[in-house]
């Protein structure tokens, strides 16, 4: 039969030895971290030292951290951060740390030691990283940020050698809205897929974040109401990202932002109103009933546009930047950040709504001027 594991904060046999004219007390603990470590103390006689060592197991609520330049490998030092930031990130985030440092960390400078790792190490390995996926090195350079704080903090490093780099940065594409016809033509592609004419309506519709749709339950939805709307309360996290091995909703929106009232114009309505609408139930449901990945929706959007082929560059995220700026083009850029539920204005002009490039016609206003101008100086 197997040997049992430990539950985190218990420990095995304590064992004591003499040493040097004291006595030594120690014991492996499991602490909350799930790691398993041996802890020692000391004292004057076997019971003093066992006593020490028992006062010092109950009052250890958190692991001790033995950080050293000298003996602490960046693999060992990612490890200890990434159990000290569970409780406090995503469990995406977490994936996201892991899946990187696996890809781009581990290998390439996980036997490092702390103390070898200067800022001009970190830089030469962060744009090593970038120059194969700049958001893969922001992640990682995020990454390594945390773990030296954390080595800071246990003086195994006088600074944090890597808040010096330089963060990557990547060359942003400008926004592109579909024109009138490409949006007749997606929304003629997509008829033959399952939940995807609903899925592009409300999109176009409502201009939100694909995964905040996808998240949407049946009781955040009311068409009964003058005027319809719906609520946006939570975002679905991907199978890849999840920790869990499939799509989970997430109570949270992006950036912990609260929960976003939209109005629904009648086509976005019409593609909802066949869909479930039984409280906490999947507006849009796989047919098993569970929460829709994006990635399929993805997917099922590039298959559907396949044939189309002037509208490869079309992704879920092309429908909420047309929404944006056709709202811009008539009611204002300030009216698109509220239907986006940007808290920077910067962010809907800069990364969500086509960029104008045509200038306005204003040759009666330059003439106008133009001629007051000469009428002053003939006056003269």
């Amino acid at each position: 039969m197997p040997r049992q594991r430990m539950r985190p904060g218990r420990w095995g046999k304590i064992t004591v030895r003499a040493e040097g004219g004291k006595f030594v007390a120690s014991a492996y603990v499991r602490d909350s971290d799930g790691v398993r470590r041996q802890v020692e103390r000391s004292g004057k006689s076997d019971e003093d030292a066992r006593r020490n060592l028992e006062d010092h197991l109950h009052e250890r609520s958190a692991p001790t951290v033995d950080i050293s330049a000298e003996r602490t490998s960046l693999d060992d030092l990612f490890t200890l951060w990434i159990a000290s930031r569970r409780a406090a990130l995503k469990p995406q985030t977490i994936v996201l740390y892991e899946r990187i440092w696996k890809l781009h960390g581990r290998k390439q400078i996980g036997e490092l030691r702390i103390g070898e790792m200067s800022t001009a190490v970190a830089e030469k390995h962060i744009q090593a990283v970038a120059r194969k996926s700049p958001a893969a090195a922001r992640t990682q350079r995020s990454a390594l940020i945390g773990m030296f704080a954390l080595a800071a903090r246990a003086d195994a490093v006088p600074r944090n050698p890597i808040r010096e780099t330089a963060r990557p940065l990547s060359q942003a594409k400008p926004a592109r809205a579909l024109t009138p016809d490409e949006v007749r033509q997606v929304r003629t592609a997509v008829q033959p897929f399952r939940l995807l004419p609903e899925l592009v309506d409300v999109l176009l519709g409502t201009g939100a974040r694909p995964g905040e749709v996808l998240a949407l339950r049946g009781d955040e939805v009311h068409l009964a109401d003058d005027p319809p709307w719906l609520v946006l309360s939570g975002t679905v996290v991907d199978s890849g990202h999840s920790g869990t091995g499939k799509p989970i909703r997430q109570a949270l929106r992006k950036g912990d932002a609260p929960d976003h009232k939209i109005l629904l114009p009648r086509f976005a309505a019409k593609a909802l109103s066949g869909l479930p609408k039984g409280a906490g139930t999947p507006v849009f449901a796989t047919e098993g009933g569970g929460w829709l990945s994006l990635s399929n929706v993805r997917r099922q959007l590039k298959a559907a546009l396949s044939g189309e082929a002037d509208l490869s560059w079309v992704t879920p995220y092309t429908l909420r930047r047309t929404a944006a700026t056709i709202i811009r083009d008539a009611l204002g850029v300030e009216a698109a950040q509220r239907q986006l539920s940007h808290s920077r204005l910067e962010t809907t002009q800069r990364h969500y709504v086509e960029r104008i490039t045509e200038a306005p016609d204003a040759r009666a206003v330059l003439d106008s001027y133009v001629s007051d101008q000469k009428s002053n100086v003939s006056g003269k």
